[in-house]
């Protein structure tokens, strides 16, 4: 890195700013109060911010109530033709058919592996919105966030400030003065003292917006949850009650030999 010629770093960093000749403690008082007015512009975008999250969030919402409508729809469709789904995912039924026919049986198996099949569409539909809802939040929050503070540590006067003193420390000790050193202690202290208010006002927030639970999604859910598992229990019972597992035994007698032959060793190896 070829450095600014040893001349230079005789600038004061406070001419950057173009304003009238003052003392420089007036220039420091200047800085923080252009921080402090920084900061309350901050939290005025904050707030402008979270409600156009909420009016997106509540416009998510509208939209999750219909597909939940038609998520609902197919899994009706889905379980009409069960014995052909339940054949695809839990072939293991299937070849139990040949079996073993009794009716506590068939009661048991649906009640446990097909209330198991159901319940895991249920919570990977959930699972897959509620991820979509926590992504989205999380990196609208990381840009604004980001672009704020580059904001900040983009303004002119700052930029030459920092350009400065970060110049300076790789040559202080060739130009260094105790003057030199007490206003770079200054800016120094100061930077540091932004940076922890900085991370003290996205923590608060965080807790406020990344880490806080949305009611109105939990309720959602809870509701959502009791009505899904009064269908599943109706289904249920009714599958039962109109002995649908007669369906499996067709399906049954054309399993190959080989596939009954390796279910067989597997229940053997099970007893």
């Amino acid at each position: 890195t070829v450095l600014e010629p040893v001349e230079e770093l005789y600038l004061s960093p406070f001419c950057a700013i173009e304003y009238t000749e003052m003392p420089i403690e007036q220039w420091e008082e200047w800085k923080e109060n252009e921080w402090k007015n920084w900061k309350i512009g901050l939290e005025e975008d904050w707030e402008a911010f979270h409600d156009a999250i909420q009016n997106e969030k509540n416009k998510w919402f509208e939209g999750i109530e219909k597909e939940w409508e038609n998520w609902m729809k197919t899994m009706e469709q889905k379980l009409k033709n069960f014995s052909e789904h339940i054949n695809n995912t839990y072939p293991s039924i299937t070849l139990k058919t040949k079996y073993d026919l009794d009716e506590s049986h068939w009661e048991q198996l649906i009640k446990s592996e097909g209330k198991q099949l159901m319940e895991i569409e249920w919570n990977n539909w959930i699972y897959h919105h509620e991820s979509f809802l926590n992504v989205w939040c999380l990196k609208a929050w990381l840009k604004w966030k980001n672009d704020k503070i580059v904001q900040w540590l983009q303004k002119d006067w700052k930029l030459k400030e920092d350009a400065y003193w970060q110049n300076w420390e790789k040559m202080w000790r060739l130009v260094g003065n105790p003057t030199d050193r007490t206003n770079w202690l200054k800016w120094r202290k100061r930077n540091d003292n932004q940076i922890i208010e900085w991370n003290l006002w996205v923590t608060t927030k965080e807790k406020l917006y990344i880490n806080h639970k949305w009611d109105k999604w939990i309720n959602w859910k809870n509701d959502k949850n009791i009505l899904f598992h009064e269908w599943m229990e109706c289904f249920i019972n009714k599958w039962i009650g109109e002995k649908k597992w007669n369906m499996f035994v067709s399906i049954g007698e054309q399993t190959s030999p080989n596939r009954r032959k390796t279910f067989t060793a597997h229940m053997d190896a099970s007893k």
